[in-house]
């Protein structure tokens, strides 16, 4: 299994977000430091795009020695088929790149339930009950890279995952839910001002196992 970041720098509430400095270290430095902590992984990569925009971005992951793919930038969904095939896998995670404070806890416990459970694709997105910035997706390769990237809604082919929702009939899904709903609480971000509250560590989540409802 594999992780895959989605990040970019052409964000249009907070440009260049992903290098900000939170407590001195670039965010998505927090992010993929976090996640390498997972087991039963075998890459973590930053997905990102061809833009010149860009390429600060990977100058800087290429530079750290961490794990970077290129693609289309407006067609996300095909960015990850490509990247499958750079970073071959059984399933993936995709987390998106503004959740620096994602608990490696909760990653692993959906990485360890997706298995036990074998689903085609897990999200704890669905019920809206955990916070924002704890959001994780996973998908089992074979099923996402047979679908026709280029026949998606713009929705579907910018979001990645909403192709998954709207046909949940068709696979085997799991969706699970959280006894507390913490969905009040940000922990991403999207603003500078986020940014500021998290460095300031106004923002704390403590993933609890005994919460979740499989």
């Amino acid at each position: 299994m594999n992780i895959f970041i989605q990040a970019r720098m052409s964000s249009s509430r907070f440009p260049g977000k992903m290098l900000a400095p939170l407590n001195g270290i670039p965010l998505v430095k927090h992010i993929v430091s976090a996640l390498s902590q997972v087991s039963e992984i075998d890459h973590v990569v930053v997905l990102t795009s061809v833009e010149q925009s860009d390429d600060p971005l990977a100058y800087y992951l290429e530079k750290e020695g961490y794990s970077v793919f290129r693609g289309d930038l407006n067609n996300v969904f095909f960015r990850f088929q490509q990247a499958l095939k750079a970073y071959p896998c059984d399933s993936f995670v995709r987390i998106c790149g503004d959740s620096p404070i994602i608990s490696t806890a909760l990653v692993q416990y959906m990485v360890c339930l997706a298995q036990d459970k074998g689903c085609d694709f897990l999200s704890n997105v669905y019920h809206q009950k955990f916070p924002k910035g704890q959001s994780i997706e996973i998908v089992v390769s074979d099923i996402f890279m047979g679908i026709d990237a280029q026949a998606l809604t713009s929705e579907q082919r910018e979001h990645v995952m909403p192709y998954f929702y709207d046909h949940a009939e068709q696979y085997n899904v799991c969706f699970p839910d959280c006894t507390s709903n913490d969905r009040a609480l940000n922990t991403c971000v999207d603003t500078v001002e986020d940014l500021k509250n998290i460095a300031a560590g106004d923002i704390v989540y403590h993933f609890k196992e005994d919460t979740i409802i499989c």
